[in-house]
């Protein structure tokens, strides 16, 4: 119990003589941090879920080929080929008119590479459920074109599947 008692003394006399010592060393860690996160971009990410019956499209095609699975995992790379085609970008920017300031070919492709790595799209989740749910998300700089973004890419989802 004595042994028990010195070191709590030590404890308590370290704690006292090094207060301002850890109080520094925490008010500069916080403005590092504070400094850090202001230089860090500000990054918008729009989501919308979307229901899907893949089974009625896949299942005649794939029938006896892949087991269940295999087609829940496939079912949403095949809604990202289908919907991040080229003519659908070029629409979609056209639409959302991010096109007004290309003057050039070479401007455009990069807004449609930019626009096409930064569309998700995930879903065909384990659970019977989920199966047909997608989740389609863009991340911008800007609000309104992530909104504008996820926004158009169902309105050209919902025609493709309309039509």
């Amino acid at each position: 119990m004595h042994d028990l008692l010195a070191q709590l003394r030590i404890i308590f006399w370290m704690v006292l003589h090094y207060r301002w010592v850890a109080l520094g060393t925490a008010t500069v860690t916080a403005i590092a941090g504070w400094v850090g996160v202001s230089y860090m971009p500000d990054t918008y990410e729009v989501s919308a879920k979307v229901y899907l019956d893949t089974g009625s499209v896949l299942k005649p095609l794939l029938k006896g080929l892949a087991v269940e699975n295999t087609l829940r995992e496939e079912s949403a790379a095949m809604v990202h080929r289908t919907l991040v085609t080229r003519p659908n970008l070029s629409a979609l920017i056209q639409a959302i008119d991010l096109d007004l300031t290309v003057e050039n070919d070479l401007e455009m492709e990069q807004i449609i590479q930019s626009i096409s790595q930064r569309i998700e799209i995930a879903g065909g989740g384990t659970r019977r459920s989920q199966a047909n749910l997608y989740s389609v998300s863009f991340n911008d700089p800007s609000p309104q074109v992530a909104k504008n973004v996820v926004a158009e890419l169902l309105n050209i989802f919902l025609e493709k599947t309309l039509g």
